[in-house]
């Protein structure tokens, strides 16, 4: 139905503009509002009477409007600035045919306005008439306010201050287009998971199912707007999808239909819903800021959802230990007996069941229900520390083996010298943000690696067999003991 805002004659153009646009917002599906389901499109804009005169509020504007934005600055006007939510901002920002960029210290996200997916690509919807455009530069930001939290992009800072923050790596720029073909605008909501090797690495892929689940936790508590779809894209999404991640995404998508009564739609060239013919659009898109976003809450909704998608009863006094077991040819223990003896004759051991074994060929429910019933999950740093040790409960423990020495990824910062037994395996980081209980213990060698000068090149490549040092494992088995 049409919406209207009758204006006086004495109200300037400017703010006539801005009444219309929030005229058009107020009756709208958005931000803390009922959710009507309706596809938005250019044939269901609201009208609004300015200055006497019925004027259609749309993404690619009329002249009319255009020239009242001119010179004016959107930021500038009283009730623009008087939005403390930043997705009602937003949303009247989008609704106004503004394409800019706005970064949500909140949720660790950057969201962009008027987005759409053509064919493979997405592209920031810009056209001549745009009174306002960020020039794609979606992650170009400077100085914002973090909550204390610990990230490896900068140092903890024990409080929440001003950081400058470095574009993620990850994070992607949108180019701009004037014109899209077929327009399907959905109100609402979406999130873009734009993690790269997600869909190989599962641990790249847990990072994209947080920042979902941080998402999902607040619009289901009305913080954030009801979320309609999620735009998959990384590296390697227009070629195939991991299946461990998708079950992870399906596993999302249900619990965010149970208890709001929508499922928002995903999207990926590798589902039978994505189609080229139509260029799906979005009001306001966001996707991760930082590595490692949310809080324990988070990876509570995420394990919870997993836990339910997957038939798992939480088990009050969880009785297995798992060594994971690489597979190939390459990270093979040369003692891996000795590895479980240490482990196996510590008291907090006792009564449990050793596993060991490859999670190749497990599916995602079995692992799910596999590390829900985890005393201690042990491994060499790797995509399953993150993408499975998510699923152990909060009655378990993470234990994640790397090298003694600094190694490749670490060259950059320090030189070749032993690093403490135990501290960061290399997911400490993920730990701390998610709250898992974790140990790293820094106890790999190799037979010729006798000293820091003999370390060359990465030890995940190598074929020969890694040794577990034993004095240094020790001290990691005391720490783990401390949590039981």
């Amino acid at each position: 139905m049409a919406r209207s805002w009758c204006l006086q004659p004495s109200v300037s153009p400017f703010v006539a503009l801005m009444l219309c646009c929030a005229a058009a917002l107020a009756g709208s599906s958005l931000f803390r509002r009922t959710l009507d389901e309706q596809t938005w499109s250019s044939a269901s804009r609201p009208v609004v009477l300015c200055n006497g005169k019925s004027q259609r509020v749309e993404r690619d504007h009329s002249q009319a409007c255009v020239d009242l934005f001119e010179k004016a600055d959107m930021n500038q006007y009283w009730h623009f600035k008087q939005l403390e939510n930043p997705f009602d901002k937003l949303f009247l920002a989008a609704e106004c045919g503004w394409a800019i960029t706005e970064v949500l210290p909140d949720i660790e996200a950057v969201a962009t306005t008027n987005l759409c997916q053509v064919d493979d690509k997405f592209l920031q919807f810009a056209p001549d008439t745009a009174p306002k455009v960020d020039k794609g530069k979606t992650c170009e930001f400077g100085k914002v306010v973090v909550r204390e939290q610990a990230w490896n992009t900068f140092p903890k800072t024990g409080s929440s201050e001003s950081v400058e923050l470095p574009p993620y790596k990850f994070c992607k720029n949108f180019p701009l287009a004037q014109s899209i073909p077929n327009q399907d605008w959905q109100d609402g909501l979406t999130v873009m998971l734009a993690e790269d090797w997600a869909n190989k690495n599962i641990g790249h892929a847990s990072r994209s199912m947080l920042f979902l689940a941080e998402c999902i936790r607040r619009s289901v508590a009305g913080i954030l707007p009801p979320i309609q779809r999620v735009f998959i894209y990384d590296k390697d999404w227009f070629k195939t999808y991991h299946p461990h991640r998708m079950a992870g995404l399906e596993a999302l998508q249900l619990y965010h239909e149970k208890r709001t009564g929508r499922r928002f739609e995903l999207l990926h060239p590798g589902r039978p819903n994505w189609s080229s013919k139509v260029s799906r659009c979005a009001p306001v898109v966001v996707q991760k800021l930082r590595q490692w976003t949310g809080t324990p809450q988070t990876a509570n909704t995420y394990r919870e959802a997993a836990y339910a998608y997957c038939n798992v009863t939480i088990p009050t006094n969880p009785d297995k230990v798992l060594i994971e077991k690489h597979g190939g040819n390459t990270r093979q223990y040369a003692n891996e007996k000795q590895l479980e003896e240490l482990i196996m004759r510590r008291e907090f051991a006792q009564g449990t069941e050793l596993v060991t074994r490859s999670l190749e060929k497990a599916t995602y429910c079995e692992q799910v229900k596999l590390f829900a019933s985890l005393k201690l999950f042990v491994a060499q740093h790797g995509a399953a520390v993150a993408g499975n040790g998510m699923f152990v409960s909060n009655r378990g423990v993470v234990n994640e083996l790397s090298p003694q020495y600094t190694w490749i990824y670490e060259y950059e910062k320090w030189p070749i010298q032993y690093m403490p037994a135990v501290g960061d395996g290399g997911n400490m980081f993920w730990a701390q943000a998610t709250g898992v209980n974790y140990v790293g213990s820094r106890s790999l060698t190799f037979s010729d690696w006798g000293s820091p000068d003999k370390v060359k090149g990465d030890w995940r490549k190598r074929t020969n067999p890694l040794i577990v040092n034993v004095s240094r494992y020790e001290e990691a088995l005391d720490r783990i003991e401390e949590f039981f």
